[in-house]
């Protein structure tokens, strides 16, 4: 299953980043879940890995230590199941051409025909009172995204949906998939953020 980075990037921009917290090692990891169907507290999970990769596995031990902390019991023969995804996503970078406006067609209303569109003053971007800027370049640092999903093993009912996100420091990834699955075990079995909002 390949997931979208694009909504998880989304998601680190909705969360505010700067709560400092207890024993994650990152204070700007997040985490966002949804509870679609009240889970039983007591009924035991089993956890399936998408990807068997070194990351998915170190992620996987990681959720099942931090569920068990909780009282959250797993046993891989249960009808509930929590399919479990981890990938590493990479920074992204981004250049962005100056242009003092552009040229093009417009079809609104009474205005069909050329349109013409100038940026008369910016200090961030060229203009014409403003002049030419630098070009700038834009970067996200890569980050571990673990997504888990609980379902009924029997209906395959989606029971509860958890997005997890954390940047890699210092290249490494291996401390970034523990924080993320600290994360998401915060919010695992509920409705909500991490941190909360």
């Amino acid at each position: 299953m390949r997931l979208l980075p694009v909504v998880f990037a989304a998601a680190i921009g909705l969360v505010t980043l700067g709560a400092a917290s207890e024993g994650l090692a990152q204070s700007n990891v997040v985490a966002r879940a949804t509870l679609y169907k009240d889970l039983q507290f007591g009924f035991p999970y089993a956890i399936r890995l998408y990807d068997d990769t070194r990351l998915g596995r170190l992620a996987h031990r990681s959720l099942e230590e931090e569920l068990d902390r909780q009282g959250v019991l797993i046993d891989p023969q249960s009808v509930l199941r929590i399919d479990l995804a981890v990938e590493r996503i990479s920074a992204a970078f981004e250049e962005s051409q100056g242009t003092l406006g552009r040229l093009g067609n417009s079809d609104r209303g009474l205005a069909r025909g050329l349109e013409l569109t100038m940026n008369i003053w910016s200090s961030r971007q060229d203009s014409l009172l403003g002049g030419r800027q630098r070009k700038t370049r834009s970067s996200s640092e890569p980050f571990v995204h673990i997504n888990a999903i609980v379902r009924d093993n029997e209906t395959r009912e989606v029971l509860w949906q958890g997005d997890a996100l954390a940047p890699i420091s210092q290249a490494d990834e291996e401390s970034a998939a523990l924080d993320a699955a600290e994360a998401l075990a915060r919010v695992f079995g509920k409705s909500g953020t991490y941190p909360e909002q």
